[in-house]
């Protein structure tokens, strides 16, 4: 019997709705029952169930005991052809079941997933597991932890800058405050000190002797300096005044004079 294959088809027609199946333990049942159901029928049509049975055996009075007869080989030889023709069928038969499923794939979804052959890399073995439910009831866990956190966060961008807010107000109250107590009782301890100081008075010290003569002696001297400048003379009979000393302005008089006669000579 020659052997042919059928070639896959393309992709599915995308307004047909696919088979939809909830597990891939769906599709493997569903693989292994065609393929048991395919094997029986071959079986039962090549007729390699009936070839185990003993149907040629033969009395134990007819043995030979010298060797076997020759319709050994004939049996032997049917044998063989059946079995040769039995495995080209179930050759056959896997050709055809493979090229079914190549072709009904891209028509089957599983739990919501299409089901199609990834792409052949280099050092990537994909392996596909059974639906577990424990397994998906930790990942619900799991987004929803997910999502009370994620409102805690929400909560907190709404709620964190009025506490930080009202904790920075408290901090500066209480440092105001505490600044406003060291005031008052530095105030208070001032006040003190000055009531002191008014109910005793004001404390000077003793004139030293001859003061009152350093004094006079020093306005007498600013006066006669300024008289000078001036180019006046004292009118008053100390003794002092009847002196004829040349004031300031008489002095740069007569070198402002000098300057100019010597500046003409030259």
């Amino acid at each position: 019997m020659p052997s042919t294959s059928v070639p896959p088809q393309g992709p599915s027609n995308p307004h047909h709705r696919k088979i939809e199946l909830q597990s891939p333990l769906d599709l493997t049942y569903l693989q292994a029952n065609l393929w048991q159901c395919a094997q029986e029928k071959a079986k039962l049509h090549t007729g390699a169930a009936a070839a185990g049975a003993p149907t040629s055996a033969k009395p134990a009075e007819f043995i030979l005991l010298g060797g076997s007869s020759g319709s050994g080989g004939s049996e032997e030889k049917q044998a063989r052809e059946k079995k040769e023709q039995s495995d080209a069928v179930h050759a056959l038969v896997s050709a055809f079941l493979s090229a079914t499923w190549a072709n009904a794939l891209p028509s089957i979804s599983i739990n919501g997933l299409d089901n199609h052959q990834r792409e052949e890399i280099e050092g990537v073995d994909y392996r596909y597991a059974a639906f577990d439910g424990k397994l998906q009831q930790r990942v619900a866990s799991l987004y929803a932890e997910v999502e009370a956190l994620t409102a805690q966060v929400s909560r907190l961008r709404r709620e964190a800058p009025t506490r930080g807010a009202a904790a920075y107000a408290e901090a500066v109250r209480g440092v105001m405050d505490e600044d406003d107590d060291l005031w008052r009782r530095r105030r208070q301890v001032e006040d003190e000190e000055e009531q002191q100081q008014n109910q005793v008075g004001l404390q000077l010290e003793q004139v030293r002797s001859g003061w009152h003569e350093d004094v006079q002696s020093m306005y007498e001297r600013g006066v006669d300096d300024l008289v000078r400048l001036a180019g006046l003379k004292r009118s008053d009979g100390d003794g002092r005044g009847g002196s004829s000393d040349a004031s300031l302005t008489e002095t740069v008089g007569k070198v402002q004079r000098a300057r100019s006669v010597a500046m003409e000579f030259e």
